[in-house]
C-alpha cells in the first residue's frame, strides 16, 4: 500500500481508488468499440450453431424415417438412399413474374409438372406400392425435402455470416430462428403422420364432407385430378360435394373442380 501512496502523491485511499476506476473506465472506453461487436457476434454464432445442430438432427431423423418406409415398397436392386437424396436436393425454378400475359398460368403449369414428376420418381422407387400409398409416400418425401431445404438455407447464411463477420446477417438469422424452429418441429411431426398414413389438417375437411353425404343416394364422378364430385339430394336441394378423391395424401385440384362445375 505504501508504494501506491507514494505514486499518488500521498493522497488518501479514496482518491487512489477513484483514479484506478477512471483508468479502468478509459481502458474499457478504448477497447470496447473494437472488441464488443466481435464478442456479441461470437455469442450469436454459438446460439445459431446450437439451433443448427438441432435442425440437422430433425433433418437426418426425417430422412432416415423416409428411407425406411420407402424401402418397404422397394426392390433390392433399387438404391433408395440415392433416389431420396436426389429428390431432397431438387428445386422448382419459378417463371418470370414480369410477363404482361400473367404468371398464374405458367406457375400452375410448372407446379402441375413438378407434382407429377415428383410423384413418378417416388413411384419408380417404390414399385410395390399401390396408388394411394404412392401419394402418401410422396408427401413424406416432400416433408423431408422441406426440412432439408430449411437446414440448407439456415446453414448457408450461418456460414456466410461467420465467414464475413457480418453481424447484420447473423442478427437476422438469429431473429427468425424461433419461427423457423417451430416450422421445423411441425414438419417433423407431420412426418410421423404421413409415415403411419394418418390424416392431418387437410384430411379433416374431406372427412367432414364424407360424413355429410354418408347414407345418401349419390352419384360420384371424378372432375379433376384426384378430385371427385358427389351429387346428392338433401331437403329437396341438389348438393354438389367436391372433395379430394382419397384415400391417401393427395388434396386434389379443388380450384379446377370448382371452375369446371361453374362452367358446366
Amino acid at each position: 500500500m505504501s508504494w501506491l501512496l507514494q505514486l499518488a502523491g500521498r493522497q488518501d485511499f479514496l482518491s487512489i481508488l477513484m483514479s484506478l476506476l477512471w483508468l479502468i473506465f478509459m481502458l474499457i472506453f478504448l477497447i470496447y468499440p473494437t472488441f464488443s461487436q466481435k464478442i456479441q457476434l461470437s455469442y450469436m454464432l454459438r446460439d445459431i450453431e446450437k439451433k443448427l445442430l438441432k435442425l440437422k438432427y430433425f433433418r437426418d431423423e426425417v430422412r432416415k424415417r423416409t428411407i425406411q418406409h420407402l424401402n418397404k415398397y422397394s426392390d433390392e436392386n433399387i438404391e433408395v438412399d440415392e433416389g431420396v437424396d436426389r429428390l431432397l436436393g431438387s428445386v422448382v425454378i419459378e417463371p418470370v413474374d414480369k410477363d404482361p400475359y400473367g404468371i398464374m398460368y405458367k406457375l400452375e403449369h410448372i407446379m402441375n409438372t413438378w407434382e407429377e414428376t415428383f410423384e413418378n420418381e417416388v413411384r419408380a422407387l417404390c414399385p410395390k406400392a399401390d396408388e394411394k400409398t404412392v401419394k402418401t409416400l410422396t408427401n413424406l418425401v416432400d416433408v423431408a425435402r422441406g426440412l432439408d431445404y430449411i437446414y440448407r438455407v439456415i446453414r448457408h447464411y450461418y456460414l456466410l455470416g461467420k465467414k464475413t463477420s457480418n453481424i447484420y446477417i447473423v442478427l437476422q438469422v438469429q431473429m427468425i430462428l424461433p419461427q423457423v424452429m417451430e416450422i421445423a418441429k411441425a414438419y417433423r411431426q407431420a412426418s410421423y403422420a404421413f409415415a403411419q398414413g394418418q390424416p392431418i389438417g387437410d384430411g379433416v375437411g374431406v372427412l367432414a364432407v364424407a360424413k355429410l353425404v354418408d347414407g345418401m343416394e349419390k352419384k360420384t364422378y371424378e372432375i379433376a385430378k384426384d378430385t371427385v364430385v358427389q351429387e346428392a339430394l338433401w331437403n329437396g336441394r341438389r348438393l354438389l360435394v367436391l372433395r379430394a378423391k382419397g384415400p391417401g395424401g393427395a388434396v386434389g385440384k379443388p380450384g379446377e373442380g370448382v371452375k369446371k362445375l361453374i362452367e358446366a
